[in-house]
């Protein structure tokens, strides 16, 4: 040592690669004796899979160990760009994304992936749904990890890799082989790919690719062994009440009346959970005389069918071959009324037909006027909900109210509180273009007091009350909360292995607008291509029936328009081919009405930037023709916005004061209920005429000024800005405010245990907070989280 001291004449770094091999107990004796005893100038830096036996504990406390484990040894979005341009790759931001949810930013499977990617025309195919294994990660698989284990290891491997997610006693159960939990947390001090999702490790989860490839391997090597594995999990799956996991996986081992079974019972949570998709293929493996022999998958069968105006046409085969041949399939039922009962109101309703709708489902409640059963109070709540549209669409809200009310005590005085929560989510439908803001409010309190109570059963519920709640503040101008809502729907959607789009769309239809309102249209637009996977992904999905269609093309259409990218919005026009003069169909529904307001906007738009008064015109005969299919409605808040546009297009034309005229008594209708923002999302034009409103309305002054406040906000913000000595987050994506709490300890030297115990929050999260941190900044460690912090003024 002495002599190897007096050699170094400056810092030296010894690496050692690959240690995980090293078995020999000298050789582990004489790296502790160099670590204890090294030069000042000499560094060690060691590379392997495993903790090494080293006086790792001794060596952080004195501060003299640094490291780098997977989560920083992953790839951040900006370094998986930098690399993958560096194979000469330059794909689109969509594939990009695709390839960082598969890998994860595992540095050998963006690797491997852009290898594969280089000989593709068109490289998303690789990535959608899932990659097709290539040939590369079975090598690497093989040759550099399962070539290595034990031969028990590498059965508990491949045995383990049907599992989405991992804990000891379903690996044992699995396997049949004891000590699962104590194999996991040694696969996972081996980082063998293995992802821990708890704090106390007792969940685990292969990384996608290499379960993925494991799987292959299995289906290989041991191909009658994998629908037994499968019998297995789903045994152990129905034990701990998981039933819809062990329907799949009973599917999955081809045990198809054991799966016909646990289907049949999880219809009506399925159904209430809008989880169409799984059901139709789900069915899709069971033969018609199965289905009909149980009413829950008959009546699912039918339910499946009926998306859009899939209701009229079954309605049509039933009554025209009588004992229920649907779709060339014989599904013969004579002996449930309520059902078909169900879908022949729906397929009036489709039809415009409101008395025989109404007529329908009266008398299907009356003579069902106790519910029993699931299935029964699932039928009960979907015939309330179409009255209640059907009620909705003849003008009567309050009748429409009353039905939904009484549905929803209905329910929770059973304790089908899921149904409850359907209910109340089609009251929420009503409330909000009747413009009832007040009674959306209370009706979103109560709602969260039920999810409360409900917890992990009712996620999906939650992320749309909060999408729904996160949209009715920021309508009362309450940014920072509506942003602070929606983000968590945000979060929580993208966490449900559901399909969201719905809901993530909505989320970023709120905080699009949260940006804008605060002058940040730079960010609006960072957020607005965010939402193109989502919208492509709700596309693709057949809506679930007419009554919950969500308009998410003229929705990102709209943002387009108010982000000032035009051409994007006159896509939405011409791909939806709709026209000022259309004649539209009547009673009309909530996707048709924003549809054409859509269009409204652009063609006000169009006539502001070429000047043609023409597109006035047309847009004036446009809302005419909306305001006549709206006025026997009811609904204020449709009213309110047409008369609005009407007032904003009269300004355009230099009608100034047949505009406030037009403006003043709305402005006096819209205070009761707090409306803020349907005007000041306005801008400019909208803040000309508040300057001169105040002879023409009897709305309060405080009122016009909190309007006048929120217009000038963009501008306000911008001026605060500016005035500001140091920059507010300078990141396209900034931090929200735990990260930025997260980011001072970090600065101050906390470890993630520490920050944990300080917030009172689990270590998971911290190191989801920090992982989010150095994605933002763009950096890898803390260390460079730090300086780039104090770079950007962020500390």
């Amino acid at each position: 040592m002495n002599d190897l001291d007096r050699m170094l004449m400056r810092d030296t770094v010894l690496i050692l690669d690959d240690y995980q091999l090293i078995s020999s107990e000298p050789i582990h004796a004489l790296l502790r004796f160099l670590i204890d005893h090294a030069p000042e100038r000499l560094h060690l830096l060691i590379g392997t899979r495993s903790e090494p036996p080293l006086p790792l504990v001794r060596l952080r406390a004195r501060d003299q160990l640094r490291e780098l484990g997977a989560e920083q040894l992953r790839f951040s979005p900006a370094e998986m760009q930098a690399f993958l341009r560096t194979m000469g790759l330059n794909l689109s931001l969509e594939t990009q994304h695709h390839l960082e949810q598969q890998t994860r930013g595992w540095v050998v499977g963006v690797h491997l992936l852009a290898l594969a990617l280089r000989s593709q025309r068109n490289p998303t195919t690789l990535l959608q749904p899932l990659p097709s294994v290539h040939r590369f990660f079975l090598e690497y698989v093989s040759e550099e990890i399962l070539e290595h284990q034990s031969d028990q290891i590498r059965h508990f491997l491949l045995c383990t890799s049907i599992l989405k997610r991992l804990t000891g006693s379903l690996c044992e159960a699995v396997t049949g082989v004891s000590g699962g939990q104590d194999q996991l947390a040694s696969l996972y001090r081996r980082n063998l790919l293995l992802q821990m999702l708890d704090d106390a490790g007792t969940w685990y989860q292969y990384h996608p690719l290499f379960a993925e490839s494991l799987r292959i391997h299995l289906l290989k090597q041991e191909p009658e062994l994998v629908p037994e594995l499968y019998r297995r999990a789903s045994f152990w799956y129905e034990e701990q009440g998981w039933y819809e996991e062990a329907c799949d996986a009973a599917f999955q081992a081809g045990d198809l009346p054991r799966a016909a079974a646990l289907l049949a019972d999880l219809v009506p949570e399925l159904i209430v959970q809008e989880q169409d998709i799984q059901m139709r293929r789900w069915l899709s493996q069971l033969s018609p005389e199965v289905i009909v022999a149980s009413s829950q998958l008959w009546f699912a069968s039918l339910w499946t069918q009926c998306g859009g105006g899939g209701a009229v046409q079954l309605i049509k085969q039933l009554e025209q071959q009588g004992r229920g041949k649907v779709r060339n399939t014989d599904l013969s039922r004579t002996d449930a009324p309520a059902e078909l009962s169900l879908f022949q109101a729906w397929a009036a309703l489709y039809q415009g037909d409101l008395p025989q709708t109404i007529a329908l489902v009266q008398e299907a409640l009356h003579a069902q006027s106790r519910p029993e059963g699931r299935l029964s109070h699932l039928i009960a709540v979907h015939q309330s909900i179409v009255l209640s549209t059907a009620y909705r669409a003849n003008g009567d809200l309050e009748a429409a109210e009353r039905v939904l009310l009484e549905a929803t005590n209905r329910e929770a005085t059973s304790a089908n509180h899921l149904l409850a929560l359907r209910a109340q989510v089609s009251l929420a439908d009503l409330y909000e273009p009747w413009g009832q803001l007040h009674k959306q409010d209370r009706l979103y309190q109560e709602m969260f007091l039920i999810l409360d109570q409900l917890g992990e059963a009712a996620l999906l519920f939650l992320a749309q009350a909060q999408a729904r709640s996160a949209s009715l503040l920021y309508e009362w101008n309450r940014l920072k909360e509506a942003e602070s809502v929606a983000q968590q729907a945000l979060e929580l959607a993208q966490r449900l292995h559901l399909p969201t789009a719905h809901v993530s769309l909505f989320c970023l239809w709120v905080l699009v607008r949260i940006v804008r309102a605060l002058g940040n249209d730079e960010r609006a637009r960072y957020l607005l291509e965010k939402a193109e996977p989502d919208l492509r992904q709700l596309q693709e999905l057949e809506p679930a029936n007419l009554l919950c269609a969500l308009p998410a093309q003229s929705m990102v259409a709209r943002l387009a328009l108010a982000c000032g990218q035009f051409e994007q919005a006159e896509h939405w026009e011409k791909t939806r081919g709709l026209h000022f003069d259309d004649r539209l169909s009547l009673p009309l529904v909530s996707s048709t009405y924003v549809d054409y307001v859509m269009l409204t906007r652009i063609l006000l738009a169009r006539g502001r930037r070429q000047r043609n008064p023409v597109f006035f015109t047309q847009v004036l005969l446009l809302l005419d023709h909306l305001g006549h299919a709206i006025e026997d409605l009811g609904y204020q808040r449709w009213h309110i916005e047409t008369q609005m546009l009407t007032a904003l297009t009269l300004q355009a034309q230099g009608k100034t004061k047949l505009a406030l005229k037009i403006l003043g008594p709305l402005l006096a209708q819209a205070e009761p209920e707090g409306y803020i923002r349907l005007f000041a999302d306005e801008g400019q034009p909208m803040a000309h005429l508040l300057a001169q409103i105040a002879a023409y309305t009897t709305a309060s002054s405080g009122y016009i000024q909190t309007l006048q406040e929120a217009v000038l906000l963009p501008l306000k913000t911008l001026l605060d800005t500016a005035e500001s000595s140091v920059p507010r987050q300078p990141l396209l994506d900034p931090l929200s405010r735990r990260e930025q709490e997260v980011l001072q300890l970090l600065a101050q030297g906390f470890s993630n245990q520490s920050i944990a115990e300080q917030f009172v929050i689990s270590l998971h999260t911290v190191k989801l907070h920090v992982k989010h941190i150095l994605a933002k900044l763009s950096v890898t460690n803390r260390t460079q989280a730090v300086v780039r912090a104090r770079e950007l003024q962020l500390l």
